[in-house]
């Protein structure tokens, strides 16, 4: 902090008044015009100096290095530009509790839940009654064929991603309750945000120097990361680029300037929302659904449909055609196909699903989809008369995801050695989740993160792979052990531009039981 000099006299007066008493350090006097007056100038920019390298060193360590410092050093610098540290969010979610019974159950406030994989905790808020037939305190206890279940809101302990979990991932409770059967994720839990390092706030001060006009990748990221804090990452793909076609669909084929499509990857891990909707029976025994744009704006796919009545019995097989519309809103982007539409707010979806019931049914199904949060918020900022780029055209896409897998053979330095293999799954999710466009991921770097715990060796090749889910609804596979690139497909909308490498702890099979999407094997 930089010292006045007039501090620096008031300091240098203190200080030849308390070791001697018999100097006249008075305003005015001969002794404070001719000596401490030109010392105290003198001194002042010597002390000012020190305190710029002092502050330059801290940003320099910071910069350099590679952990995940909180230097209140740091605080100070940012606050001179009204920035504050953030703290960081924790991540909240539902457990789905089966029972066998249905007899009335309590939770207490604090209520803990473990995930055992990652070894992490959630804990309930505040206290809850679960009863079959509720009163206005209660919450209740639903029926399926002879098994009961309820679902417990709960919160992570801590602040962080590395809490996020998807869909019926499995818990353990911390104290047991009668006729308890399972514990499993409602859903994915939405997503979590860790305590801003040193390195990513002097990132947010560097480009909160900047123009904040959506104008610009980087300005476009520092206006959309003051709203959204858990944004990740934006790319812009403007006329140059052959991804864009939205800019030829007229009848010359003539490129229109000023149209953008913002690719923009909104969190670290996805997130699923689970939908109740109406299906209508048709004459060939099918059953037809549709997912209007506003229910989950640019949803990536459909993982799972079951009827709301029988929600485990399995997911029923279906078949997702997507498609758009833009009716009834008064300011759209310029669309005129399916694949310009796709992962974006004007998307809408129909499903065919296969279900012949044996029992009466109200053809009420419940879609669970996967999907990237504010979408639809981020569009409508882009279009709003505050915000707005006259003569542009900006449409904002949720990034097409490439979904990776991975498969490791860790070899102990001793037998008896124990290595923690979800601590290691941790960093690896968040190194894969934490790349941006145009990154490539590397086996080298996982087999860095696996060195920072106590192993011998990582068996190599490792098995690495990706699905790119296109625009087209098409399908792309990659696989390579030494390093993943995202493949150049323009006609699908598939480049390093649009595309970013996404992974969970769990993945869904074909036959939609739940994997490992990052596999450990410890020898």
């Amino acid at each position: 902090m930089s010292e006045s000099i007039l501090e620096t006299k008031l300091r240098f007066e203190q200080f030849i008044a308390e070791t001697n008493t018999s100097a006249d350090v008075s305003v005015g006097s001969v002794f404070n015009e001719l000596v401490i007056k030109p010392l105290a100038s003198l001194e002042n920019e010597l002390v000012n100096d020190i305190a710029d390298v002092g502050q330059a060193k801290s940003i320099e360590e910071a910069l350099a290095s590679s952990v995940e410092a909180y230097n209140p050093i740091i605080d100070k610098i940012a606050s001179n530009y009204n920035l504050v540290r953030k703290e960081g969010s924790k991540v909240t979610g539902k457990i789905k509790i089966t029972v066998a019974d249905d007899s009335t159950y309590f939770f207490n406030s604090g209520f803990v839940f473990n995930q055992p994989v990652i070894n992490l905790n959630y804990v309930t808020e505040a206290s809850y009654t679960f009863s079959v037939n509720p009163d206005s305190t209660e919450l209740p206890i639903y029926s399926n064929n002879g098994i009961y279940y309820f679902i417990v809101p709960v919160v992570a302990e801590e602040s962080g991603s590395k809490y996020q979990v998807s869909d019926q991932t499995g818990f353990n409770l911390e104290k047991p309750i009668s006729n308890f059967v399972s514990a499993k994720a409602y859903g994915s839990f939405t997503s979590g945000a860790n305590k801003e390092t040193d390195k990513e706030l002097l990132a947010r001060l560097h480009t909160g120097l900047s123009n904040k006009t959506l104008l610009t990748t980087g300005s476009i990221n520092n206006r959309l990361k003051e709203l959204y804090p858990d944004l990740q990452d934006v790319s812009l793909v403007g006329v140059e680029l052959p991804e864009l076609t939205r800019h030829k669909q007229n009848i010359f084929g003539i490129s229109t300037l000023g149209m953008v499509d913002v690719y923009i990857r909104t969190a670290k891990g996805l997130s699923t929302k689970a939908l109740i909707k109406s299906g209508e029976l048709q004459a060939d025994g099918t059953w037809l659904i549709t997912i209007d744009r506003e229910d989950v704006p640019g949803f990536y796919r459909v993982l799972t449909v079951v009827p709301s009545d029988k929600e485990d019995i399995g997911t029923l097989p279906f078949v997702q055609t997507f498609g758009y519309s833009t009716s009834n809103l008064s300011v759209v982007n310029t669309i005129t196909t399916t694949q310009e539409a796709r992962f974006s707010r004007y998307q809408n979806c129909s499903l065919a699903v296969e279900y012949s019931p044996t029992t009466p049914f109200d053809g009420d199904f419940k879609i669970l989809v996967s999907y990237q949060p504010y979408i639809q918020e981020i569009q409508e900022l882009f279009l709003s008369n505050s915000e707005r780029i006259i003569c542009a055209d900006y449409l904002v896409r949720a990034a097409v995801p490439c979904y990776v897998s991975l498969a490791l053979k860790i070899h102990r330095k001793n037998s008896t050695d124990s290595i923690d293999t979800s601590a290691i799954k941790k960093d690896i999710y968040n190194y894969i989740n934490s790349l941006n466009f145009g990154d490539s991921l590397f086996a080298s770097n996982i087999v860095d993160i696996c060195h920072n715990y106590n192993i011998k060796r990582v068996e190599l090749p490792m098995k690495l792979s990706g699905q790119i889910y296109t625009a087209k609804s098409t399908v792309i596979e990659i696989s390579n052990p030494d390093v993943l690139e995202i493949p150049s497909y323009p006609t699908s909308g598939v480049t390093k531009n649009t595309t970013v490498f996404i992974i969970d702890y769990f993945r869904k099979t074909e036959d939609n039981t739940l994997s490992d999407a990052i596999s450990i094997e410890v020898v």
